[in-house]
């Protein structure tokens, strides 16, 4: 919910501003809430891995390109049965899967390339926190 409250705030205030597309607000909002998420000042910094915080930012702007990431995170899950190493695959992908189907669903080359550079960052900091902690058990 957070990532998807930051994204859609980002939007309506683009639209109270009169700027002719909140895309990038929406964009940058649920970036923000990303790495507000992993990096929180009410935990001195530490925060969690911010992954269900992207999957909700991407709800509200591009629904498809969530819906990708999850079937790729889920996918890769019950083949590995490694969570974490799956999430890694998942992140590393992401921006990949994310261009692609914008693309695939019609989006302008400008809107896919912004919602593309957002999830490169999304999954950078979410990938950040998933590799400084590495489970042991999942060897």
């Amino acid at each position: 919910a957070k990532g998807a409250a930051a994204a859609l705030v980002g939007a309506w205030m683009a639209g109270a501003a009169g700027l002719a597309s909140g895309l990038p607000l929406a964009l940058a909002a649920g970036v923000g809430a990303v790495a507000g998420h992993a990096w929180s000042p009410w935990v001195r910094f530490r925060g969690g891995k911010a992954l269900a915080t992207a999957f909700g930012a991407t709800l509200p702007v591009a629904p498809w390109a969530g819906a990708a990431g999850v079937v790729a995170i889920v996918g890769l899950t019950l083949v590995t049965r490694r969570p974490h190493a799956a999430a890694i695959a998942a992140l590393v992908a992401y921006p990949f899967l994310t261009g692609t189907v914008l693309l695939r669903v019609g989006w302008a080359r400008e809107d896919a390339f912004a919602a593309t550079t957002a999830a490169g960052l999304v999954a950078a900091v979410s990938l950040i926190k998933h590799l400084r902690r590495r489970p042991a058990a999942d060897g």
